[in-house]
């Protein structure tokens, strides 16, 4: 298996197992565990994950919280196009994501008086479109958006979406896709977990495209993420300091936390004897054979083939090993993606 090949990251999934609709109770979804020094694995519910973290030990989590930045706008026909609002460019101008091609078209969104033109694609697929003035963007998302659901998801979203796309912790803006990793999370859970002795630390990045844009390169290598925002406290650097010190271990709930972690790593940020509250960029992308400096276990979704959060995991549970839980997942009918089952690698 050439780990550096896209093709050894594809594998198949019966689209039954898809899942298209949410647990209800979140922390009742299904928890598959690896043990990656003695490579064993057990089936448990999400809720048994506290049986597994210690005293000590300290949970990352990414409290970004998901905007509703699905647009039904309209063509100056009256065709409607399904937009999906990726990040602004400048002041006026925005990236956004339309399988139509809409190249030098206009645009009308759907407060009836904003228009917009599409002025230049991307290599990539992105389109960008410009308005006229100025304007309030976020008042439309709130009046007018939809949860931007995946592809995957075969319906149309509901008013159960917008509380079972988002974390319960989720407390900052700027996601256009959820960090599902932590949907499995409950109040009740975490208020155990601390209860326990775990620490909780928050941190935020802002998923774009940046971590669902596919790869595209055969060498995977050449894959270039693009930039997405992150910010983290003083005090979680100082807390995960600590923790490395009295060796105990960092949880990383979702790769949207393994890669700022590393990101700061990479950065010398840890090494640091005072550090300050950091906002920045990472475009870090994470493939086998990076060496991973922070995070000792890593809480994840089961991912598409291929993509590069699959990437990631496979870097920290080694490809092979990923690749047989996979296969065990898949005949044990667990529920994959966004609203899926969960993993839990040790």
């Amino acid at each position: 298996m050439d780990i550096h090949s896209l093709s050894s990251y594809k594998y198949e999934l019966p689209l039954k197992l898809i899942a298209q609709e949410p647990i209800r109770k979140r922390d009742e979804c299904k928890l598959f565990v690896i043990d990656r020094k003695n490579k064993k694995f057990e089936h448990k519910i999400f809720e048994n994950i506290i049986d597994y973290i210690k005293n000590g030990d300290c949970i990352i989590i990414n409290i970004s919280k998901v905007i509703s930045s699905r647009l039904l706008c309209k063509k100056t026909t009256g065709a409607i196009l399904d937009i999906l609002f990726l990040k602004p460019l400048y002041k006026n101008k925005w990236y956004i994501l339309c399988k139509k091609n809409i190249l030098n078209k206009e645009i009308l969104l759907p407060d009836g008086k904003t228009t917009g033109k599409i002025i230049h694609k991307t290599p990539e697929g992105e389109y960008i479109v410009e308005f006229q003035n100025n304007i309030n963007i976020n008042s439309i998302f709130e009046k007018y958006g939809l949860v931007p659901l995946p592809k995957y998801i075969k319906r149309e979203t509901t008013l159960l979406d917008k509380e079972y796309y988002q974390t319960v912790y989720a407390k900052i803006n700027g996601s256009v896709a959820s960090p599902t990793a932590g949907l499995h999370f409950t109040n009740e859970l975490i208020s155990k977990l601390k209860s326990k002795g775990v620490l909780i630390e928050e941190i935020v990045l802002h998923i774009n495209w940046g971590t669902f844009k596919p790869i595209r390169t055969e060498k995977i290598e050449n894959h270039k993420m693009d930039p997405e925002e992150f910010f983290v406290s003083k005090n979680t650097i100082d807390t995960i300091k600590k923790v490395k010190k009295n060796n105990n271990r960092i949880f990383a709930v979702g790769t949207s936390c393994v890669r700022v972690l590393e990101t700061l790593a990479i950065n010398g940020i840890f090494n640091n004897e005072t550090s300050n509250d950091i906002t920045g960029q990472t475009d870090l992308f994470i493939y086998p054979e990076f060496e991973f400096k922070v995070v000792d276990c890593l809480i994840t979704n089961f991912h598409l083939p291929a993509s590069t959060p699959f990437v990631l995991t496979s870097a920290f549970a080694e490809l092979s090993l990923l690749k047989s839980a996979y296969k065990i997942a898949i005949e044990n009918k667990y529920r994959f993606y966004s609203y899926g089952d969960c993993m839990l690698i040790l």
